[in-house]
């Protein structure tokens, strides 16, 4: 897979977590996906910011960015920086080797839950993949935006798969650029696969036709 090809499945990630309501309204620009590059581990690519349109349903593969596991800008288009909280991606790529995707949002609900300090649980059998235990709770209310904050949450979330933090957002990481972008909507209502079953794709196929149809 060639970097641009990458770039484009984040683009395309990244619509699809407007087109999926978790980054709409006046958050559509607060959020990012990024993929891990196959064949250099070290490297990452991420939604940037300061695009001419920084809006998520609009994001073309040419606004991505290139960062190395420092979270440090590799590559991008003129004017373009990092994402804000480009350490929490850095150091789950830096920590976690089998991870290739991470997502961050801002899913209503688990933050409102975040906010009151309640403990989700599995309403019908579809949440209990992602929330069958308790789910570590970074403890601050703040960007994550320095190498300690970004290695806390990155240490928090070993063993599960999403992460609230408190009063704010949400944040997944995965072996998959699609289960990664795809456990925010389940998280938000919740609505996974029960465990033991497989996850059917053709949401994640529906979504990604529908938002690339002009790339």
């Amino acid at each position: 897979m060639t970097l641009d090809e990458v770039k484009r499945d984040v683009a395309v990630a990244n619509r699809v977590l407007w087109a999926t309501g978790l980054c709409a309204g006046i958050t559509i620009s607060l959020g990012h996906a990024s993929r891990r590059v196959p064949d250099q581990p070290g490297r990452f690519v991420v939604k940037g910011r300061d695009s001419k349109m920084d809006a998520l349903a609009a994001i073309l593969p040419r606004d991505m960015v290139t960062c190395d596991l420092e979270g440090n800008l590799v590559d991008g288009p003129s004017g373009a920086t990092r994402c804000f909280e480009v350490k929490m991606h850095s150091w789950m790529y830096e920590l976690y080797p089998v991870v290739q995707s991470v997502v961050h949002v801002h899913p209503r609900y688990t933050v409102l839950m975040s906010t009151l300090g309640q403990t989700l649980k599995p309403m019908p059998q579809e949440g209990v993949e992602l929330v069958e235990r308790p789910l570590p709770m970074y403890p601050h209310v703040k960007t994550v935006a320095t190498d300690e904050e970004g290695q806390q949450v990155a240490r928090i979330i070993e063993r599960f798969k999403v992460v609230p933090l408190p009063g704010h957002r949400a944040t997944t990481t995965v072996a998959s650029l699609e289960e990664a972008v795809m456990n925010m909507p389940y998280f938000r209502e919740p609505f996974a696969p029960a465990k033991g079953q497989p996850r059917v794709g053709g949401l994640w196929q529906y979504y990604t036709a529908e938002v690339s149809r002009d790339l």
